[in-house]
């Protein structure tokens, strides 16, 4: 009788026990019911955090440019009746400004450039000549990707050039006309003023003619006889421009 009782209040409290477990369980599910779960509230905490966007509508600009050019020209010099065919000049520096205005929708822009080049042309690999190139150029740009950081671009230019050889002794030419050419490269937008580019230009020069002229090459007294033509110059280029 005994054990009976026993086994009567080990199933009584183990019965007691799964019905407490059931309760419990049963009052977190009608708790869980109760209080909704905001699926919502993680996309509109993305949403309400915006990337701010670039400002396209139209503005002007001015910047500064610099790199490297090779200017390729035909010269032809003859000495004490012996002739030279000088090579073109070595790569060197230049610097320029622009001033343009970029389109409403920032997927173009139109720009006036002045640009410096010099470069030294050596004779028998002594230096002869000091030219200086002076371009004035009117740009166009078409931008790929206007609302990007990071956005390619192509363009075309045409303008005038003056280009002016002095020989290191004495005498000089002068040469001036329409230019035309291309230009390509990559623009990064750093903040809403600030815009950097990087990229590479070719300008045909006028080369209808070949001037001829005299002049000495410093160190020398014999008069040299030149015959020279201008051909082209390619440069590659950065440039960092302010939106206003």
């Amino acid at each position: 009788m005994l054990f009976s009782m026993k086994k009567i209040m080990l199933a009584t409290s183990t019965l007691v026990a799964i019905l407490s477990q059931s309760a419990v369980a049963e009052t977190l599910d009608q708790q869980s019911s109760i209080l909704p779960v905001n699926t919502d509230s993680a996309s509109e905490l993305t949403e309400s955090v915006q990337v701010p966007s670039f400002d396209d509508s139209r503005h002007y600009f001015v910047g500064l440019t610099g790199g490297l050019s090779q200017f390729s020209i035909t010269n032809r010099a003859k000495i004490s009746g012996q002739s030279f065919d000088a090579p073109s000049p070595d790569r060197n520096g230049f610097a320029g400004i622009d001033f343009g205005i970029y389109a409403p929708n920032g997927k173009g822009r139109i720009y006036y450039s002045y640009q410096r080049h010099q470069a030294d042309t050596k004779v028998n690999d002594v230096k002869a000549l000091e030219n200086t190139i002076d371009l004035h150029l009117l740009s166009g740009d078409y931008l790929f990707r206007p609302h990007k950081a990071i956005s390619p671009f192509v363009g075309a230019h045409f303008g005038y050039t003056q280009i002016e050889g002095k020989a290191t002794g004495e005498g000089s030419y002068r040469e001036s006309g329409y230019v035309f050419g291309l230009q390509a490269g990559v623009s990064w937008r750093i903040t809403q003023q600030f815009t950097m580019d990087i990229g590479a230009r070719h300008t045909v020069l006028p080369s209808e003619s070949v001037k001829k002229w005299t002049g000495k090459i410093s160190g020398d007294n014999h008069s040299v006889s030149f015959e020279t033509q201008s051909e082209s110059i390619s440069s590659v280029y950065m440039a960092v421009n302010y939106r206003f």
